[in-house]
């Protein structure tokens, strides 16, 4: 395949991943996923999907219809047999406390005016503060 057109898409949240519209020689356009880090069979370094023009969520909403059909689908992906050579491969969340208990502490500084810096004035008026 040789591509002949490719646009960076700001899409995402993951610090570590781009993606980027890519349209191939026999004018077939993809989706191209790319991961910084080493090449994993789970996780991948470079991923190719078929691309698929349309809004997401934030553009256009669901009718009850559409919701139904995907719960179902989230049902099948969540309920499909994965053999264990694929499941050790899928990294697990800890719920570690760390950046929980960092924002709780950043925040009760904040409320007792501990800082002062720009960024902490701008928030204080912005986020209210409930214990969790």
């Amino acid at each position: 395949m040789d591509v002949f057109q490719i646009a960076f898409l700001p899409l995402g949240a993951d610090q570590n991943t781009a993606v980027c519209w890519a349209s191939a020689d026999d004018t077939t356009d993809y989706f191209v996923k790319l991961r910084l880090g080493d090449f994993d069979e789970a996780g991948g370094g470079l991923l190719l999907y078929s691309f698929i023009e349309g809004h997401n969520s934030y553009e256009a909403s669901l009718s009850d219809d559409h919701w139904v059909e995907f719960g179902a689908t989230l049902k099948r992906i969540h309920t499909a047999f994965a053999p264990p050579s694929l499941i050790r491969l899928i990294q697990r969340e800890a719920y570690s406390p760390q950046w929980r208990d960092a924002v709780r502490t950043f925040l009760e500084t904040s409320e007792a005016g501990a800082r002062d810096d720009l960024v902490s004035v701008k928030l204080r008026g912005h986020i209210v503060f409930a214990a969790v």
